[in-house]
């Protein structure tokens, strides 16, 4: 094409030595430049209504909500010999954007089987994956109960359970794990023909959480009963596996261990369960759960070491107790922040809520296992969710920028369930920007939608995944909340933060880092300067700089 042609297509004439214009292709060019500049109006006009909590409108069908009905989903408390568990759908997203849930659910026969449905990020179903985008994997003929599910770094899918006892496995419940490839396919290369099962003891084994190492091993927790009688050590307990789903004799000899305090050698004859498990950035395994019988629970938490011992560091004794002046007190959920403090969300009952008879609350402790103070009062937020819908806090997650995340259901009448959610500022303050006064609720009137996990997305956004039952259907359903502006890491080569960059200083640090260095001997001789705000090594203070290499720079210390 000539260059005269191709200037002619464009509407564009050369005369003369000048470019003139063809007033009727800029016509089209200006009606066109109109349109997309109303389109970019609306988009602008759309994007400055959605707050911080609001729904996302590009997710499902334009209302930020999704809905994959299914026979029977499994979304409510499951009674047994160790006690009453909760056992509903679970979340892990892919980094390609993708979201993975898994649940319990019925698609044939009487049985409860493991469920994974995979969508695509907008929340359409990828029909790539399983059948239609379901995978059903029924793992030995008996009921299957979900506790969790990871993602390995090869895209595989690791589900973890409870399944219940066959004619041949003995009484009760034992953890169970089961492995699909990537398109949603049982992986047979997994432990044996794509599939685990682990007697831990004598009666029930209830999984309730699962949580992948950094090397690819695999941790399950529950609480495992000696007998059918609740009186008879119910007691947190741990499995972890290769990740080729083999117990992993390296931890606790066996692969399997009951947390008891250090120094307990018989079985805590009491009701004690683990309802959530996290691994910190230097490999410790942390759960979260309770002890004791209704209306005297406590909340506990233990860390344990990764050969499978318990690390007499946390606490004194590697169990945290918190026990409630009065009523009762157990934990739902924890996260591990980046420079090693624990948060976990509990429900408190019946004492100590400043006026309602229950209330969430949200504690943080240090590396050492005692309560943070300078979070909430004393290290305890209570949130008052009075005149707000908020009942339950199932998953806390945090931000890049430190705000903490809250998701969970309420009751607001005997007729109906809905979602909820609320955000706090990192030091246990309610965060009033977010939803509505910092909380929000989805649902309608005689749906009961139980909400339960959620992720956070790169870009801030807030997946809630749920069981949800209404007009006689079942249906695994999901919801994404905008997270609004947050702040990203505040990472800079200005470690000892006093503006500047120095060779003696900023540099020499990163030096002995990157050289293996660890504790004191890191900032050992130098002199910082007086205008200096971190000047500390492994005090967990503000002028502590491993916290802030770990916190701001995504960093793992020792």
């Amino acid at each position: 094409m000539s260059t005269l042609a191709s200037f002619a297509s464009s509407g564009l004439f050369y005369v003369g030595g000048q470019i003139v214009i063809h007033i009727a292709h800029l016509s089209l060019v200006a009606l066109r430049a109109r349109t997309t500049f109303a389109a970019l109006a609306l988009i602008a006009s759309t994007a400055a209504l959605a707050a911080p909590g609001d729904l996302d409108s590009s997710f499902g069908s334009g209302f930020g909500r999704v809905r994959t009905p299914v026979a029977e989903v499994y979304g409510s408390i499951q009674s047994s010999g160790s006690g009453e568990r909760l056992r509903m759908p679970s979340i892990v997203l892919q980094p390609n954007g993708k979201i993975i849930v898994a649940a319990g659910c019925k698609t044939t026969g009487s049985t409860w089987d493991l469920c994974v449905v995979r969508y695509n990020a907008n929340g359409s179903l990828d029909d790539s994956f399983g059948v239609a985008g379901l995978a059903v994997t029924d793992m030995r003929g008996t009921d299957d109960y979900i506790a969790g599910v990871v993602l390995q770094a090869d895209g595989k899918i690791v589900v973890a359970g409870s399944c219940t006892e066959t004619a041949s496995s003995g009484t009760g419940e034992d953890f169970c794990l089961m492995r699909l490839s990537t398109n949603g396919v049982l992986d047979t290369t997994f432990a044996t023909a794509g599939k685990a099962f682990t007697s831990i003891r004598d009666f029930d084994d209830t999984a309730t959480g699962v949580a992948l190492q950094a090397d690819g091993k695999i941790v399950v927790t529950g609480a495992c009963a000696a007998s059918t009688s609740t009186n008879s050590g119910v007691e947190a307990c741990v499995a972890r596996y290769t990740a080729a789903g083999v117990l992993d004799t390296s931890f606790s000899s066996d692969g399997k261990l009951i947390v008891r305090a250090s120094g307990v050698v018989t079985p805590i004859n009491v009701y004690n369960q683990a309802n959530s498990v996290a691994i910190s950035a230097d490999g410790k395994i942390v759960i979260a759960g309770s002890s004791g019988y209704f209306p005297d629970t406590s909340l506990r938490i233990a860390r344990i070491l990764g050969n499978g011992t318990i690390d007499n560091t946390f606490s004194g004794d590697g169990v945290a107790t918190i026990n409630p002046a009065t009523g009762w007190l157990f934990a739902q959920a924890l996260t591990i922040q980046p420079d090693g403090q624990i948060l976990v969300t509990g429900l408190r009952v019946n004492g100590q809520c400043g006026g309602p008879t229950e209330c969430i609350v949200v504690l943080r402790f240090t590396e050492t296992g005692v309560l943070d103070t300078t979070f909430g009062v004393s290290g305890t937020a209570s949130l008052d969710a009075t005149n707000a819908c908020f009942s339950y806090a199932r998953t806390v997650a945090l931000q890049s920028d430190g705000k903490i995340v809250l998701t969970g259901d309420c009751r607001p009448n005997g007729n109906s369930v809905k979602f909820s959610y609320a955000r706090l500022h990192g030091d246990g303050s309610i965060d009033k920007t977010f939803a509505t006064n910092g909380f929000g609720s989805i649902g309608e009137s005689g749906n009961f939608d139980y909400g339960t996990r959620a992720v956070m997305q790169p870009d801030g956004k807030i997946v809630q995944v749920g069981a949800c039952f209404g007009s006689n259907t079942s249906a695994f359903c999901l919801a994404r909340y905008e997270g609004g502006p947050f702040g990203a890491r505040n990472c800079t080569l200005d470690i000892d933060g006093d503006g500047s960059i120095t060779a003696t200083v900023d540099s020499l640090i990163h030096a002995r880092v990157a050289l293996g260095m660890t504790g004191s001997a890191v900032i050992g001789g130098i002199s910082f300067p007086a205008n200096a705000t971190r000047d500390q090594w492994g005090t967990n203070t503000s002028r502590d700089i491993r916290r802030y290499l770990i916190a701001q720079c995504g960093m793992s210390l020792q």
